[in-house]
């Protein structure tokens, strides 16, 4: 496990696209995304192989509960993707526990 990592995100918006809202309106409820169960998939149609939490509050979020098959690291490449979701849900501060 490697240590909590607090980052703050680019602004640059070079690998996001547009922005996505955390919260839905409807029929008189207001719907905020809190929490996120992320898995990766190597393949669509195939099992995942890895498994993280992400959970937001405010402007801040905290990735932790990373678990893969083979034991393997978070790598670069999903702390990338992870970022990269993150600054389309206008997250500013995000913290690795992973």
């Amino acid at each position: 496990m490697q240590n909590a990592l607090l980052t703050e995100l680019p602004n640059d918006q070079s690998s996001s696209t547009e922005s996505m809202s955390r919260y839905i309106q409807l029929d008189g409820w207001i719907f905020e995304v809190k929490n996120i169960k992320a898995k990766r998939i190597k393949e669509k149609g195939k099992p995942h192989d890895a498994v993280a939490n992400l959970c937001v509050n405010g402007a801040q979020a905290n990735v932790d509960g990373y678990m893969s098959l083979n034991g393997e690291g978070f790598s670069q490449k999903d702390h990338q993707a992870f970022m990269t979701l993150l600054k389309q849900l206008d997250i500013a501060e995000v913290q690795f526990d992973t």
